[in-house]
């Protein structure tokens, strides 16, 4: 078997290299399987010059690249440049298709992945080479962000012209247009619904009925949807593939009728589910549909409702966290955790839980924390992140809070990041570090504490460097009677060297060292360091700013954080830091 080029491309010495060594990789892939003897390539000596393997697939900008010159070297008849084996063809043209991964799916799930948005050098090869039309098809439908043009392949469709009007089918389909049709959905794999309702519900109706489906996108993977809630449960009808789900519920009246209805259908008509994410009017019933989805890997729940608060339990929450599968769960809205009835029931074993955000608003009774924190055990969490809320009669049970992690958790955890409010009156209650030795005997690599309950002293940084020497993620905040100084900075990079972010909240940056005395630590590794001033206002900023850059020289990013308005003398702080980085990297290059 043999595979030669066109004499149109092979005279097109630059254009060749790419693609003749992309043709080389896939024969390569499938020549046991074809028993290709040899590869017949032009005699070209410029040619021949480029040939070396690429060793990866092409980037997008350099297929747009190839389009575009194979656009250029032939003319507007469909010339057959290549006469290559399909699986060859196919081979090739997988360098440019997407191969969605696990990592793929989760991004999706979390926001819109924005994808190159010209593909205008895609249309010109499918209208260049007959051998590159299905291919260049598939990516160009691959992902859509409106199926306007998918109903706009039927000549009866009327478009949206309006917000007030939204396209509708007039007439019949033919027979032929079906059979089209059917080829084009089948393309479709990401449907991220650009944010505007333009298709009635009738239409998609009269589609099914003609295609005689259950679905109209089978081949779908990855759906995200904001307003065409009405729409939802025939999207969701049997795609047989789809592993993304990602529904945003606005105000469209009535659509949480819509949800529950094609939450409560999805686990008969999808198995493959691994990725949820949920911005609707949580309920029970719900909630109910989601633990049927044993397969779920990846889980965010928001309920949207300001009006009403979801009430849930203790016993559900953990019910969710037990889930076979699943890996990482985000929890936030208005939610009111009860108690349940978890203490009759023994203790939940989260098998896979590795990553749990639980932030509802309000935040959780710190009680009602301990006891879901007690109920549980957690032999794969690496990530906590909490929101809670602590009364004065609470400071007594903080260190049985860590001696839960530590008793329910493995060493795999590794962050903990605990938010919180407080009705503590200091005077009475003057909580330190080393006053919960518990927490100590985690191994974390990051921390965030809470902001209205620790007062930190010099003692309790000691104790944090001693016990964390790995630290790569630290967030502290102290509260009355002690406050943090510049001199604490310097304190926390010398003790961790490996630190990559540095948050500080309650800094009095008006007690500076001499700036002859402040170490230079520019091998350490810190990118990321934030400060809250507090209530106190930075007095020297050109000093401040000095004392920054010499015991940081490479500091990526600074800045400052907290509830206030940034004003324009603590914006001078940052503009003077990146000055005299700037200067410094200006020395260097001479």
């Amino acid at each position: 078997m043999y595979m030669r080029l066109s004499p149109a491309l092979e005279c097109f010495s630059v254009f060749s290299f790419p693609l003749l060594t992309l043709i080389r990789m896939a024969a390569s892939r499938v020549w046991s399987k074809l028993s290709l003897s040899s590869i017949i390539l032009p005699s070209n000596p410029a040619v021949h010059s480029f040939l070396y393997p690429l060793g990866r697939p092409l980037f997008f900008l350099e297929a747009v690249v190839l389009f575009d010159r194979l656009a250029a070297c032939v003319d507007s008849k469909m010339t057959p440049i290549l006469e290559l084996p399909s699986e060859i063809l196919n081979e090739i043209f997988n360098h440019f298709l997407p191969i969605l991964t696990d990592g793929d799916y989760k991004r999706h799930a979390e926001s819109v992945i924005e994808e190159p948005a010209d593909k205008s050098s895609l249309l010109s090869a499918a209208l260049t080479c007959k051998a590159f039309l299905e291919p260049a098809l598939d990516r160009l439908w691959w992902d859509m962000d409106d199926l306007t043009p998918l109903f706009d392949l039927i000549p009866g469709f009327q478009p949206s012209t309006d917000a007030s009007t939204l396209g509708k089918i007039h007439g019949p389909i033919a027979h032929e247009v079906v059979q089209r049709l059917e080829v084009f959905c089948k393309r479709i794999q990401i449907y991220h619904e650009c944010g505007k309702e333009s298709i009635d519900i009738s239409a998609y109706e009269r589609v099914l009925q003609e295609y005689n489906q259950e679905t109209l996108l089978p081949s779908l993977r990855i759906l995200s949807i904001t307003n065409s809630i009405p729409q939802l449960p025939l999207l969701l009808a049997h795609p047989a593939e789809l592993r993304t789900l990602r529904i945003l519920q606005n105000k469209t009246p009535n659509s949480d009728d819509y949800v529950h209805t094609s939450m409560k259908q999805l686990p008969q008509q999808v198995k493959t589910i691994t990725h949820l994410r949920l911005e609707t009017f949580l309920t029970k019933e719900l909630l109910v549909s989601v633990l049927r989805l044993q397969g779920l890997q990846w889980l965010h729940l928001r309920h949207t409702n300001d009006d009403t608060p979801f009430q849930t339990d203790v016993d559900t929450l953990l019910d969710i966290c037990s889930m076979l599968h699943l890996r990482r769960l985000y929890f936030d809205g208005d939610i009111h955790l009860a108690s349940g009835e978890s203490s009759s029931r023994p203790k939940t074993i989260c098998p896979t839980l590795n990553d749990l955000h639980f932030s509802p608003r309000p935040r959780i009774p710190f009680k009602r924390l301990l006891h879901f924190l007690s109920s549980a055990s957690f032999p794969q969490l690496n990530y906590l992140s909490i929101n809670t809320e602590c009364e004065p009669d609470d400071v007594p049970h903080w260190n049985y809070l860590f001696r839960t992690l530590v008793e329910n958790t493995s060493p795999e955890f590794e962050f903990l990041d605990i938010h919180d409010m407080s009705s503590i009156t200091w005077q009475n209650h003057n909580l330190t570090l080393r006053n919960v030795p518990d927490l100590f005997k985690l191994k974390l690599v990051g921390f965030e504490s809470p902001r209205s309950v620790f007062s930190i002293k010099d003692a309790d940084i000691s104790a944090l460097a001693s016990a964390w020497p790995n630290m790569r993620s630290l967030s502290l905040s102290t509260c009355p009677p002690t406050s943090f100084t510049f001199q604490t900075i310097i304190e926390l990079a010398e003790a961790f060297p490996n630190l990559g972010l540095l948050a500080l909240g309650e800094v009095n940056l008006n007690i500076l060292p001499p700036l002859n005395s402040v170490p230079i630590l520019k091998d350490h590794d810190l990118i990321q360091l934030l400060i809250d001033p507090g209530e106190w206002e930075i007095k020297d900023l050109k000093a401040l700013a000095g004392s920054l850059d010499r015991l940081l020289p490479y500091l990526h990013n600074f800045g400052f954080m907290g509830p206030r308005d940034l004003d324009d003398p603590e914006q001078e702080v940052v503009s003077s830091l990146r000055e005299m980085q700037k200067a410094r990297r200006d020395e260097l290059s001479r």
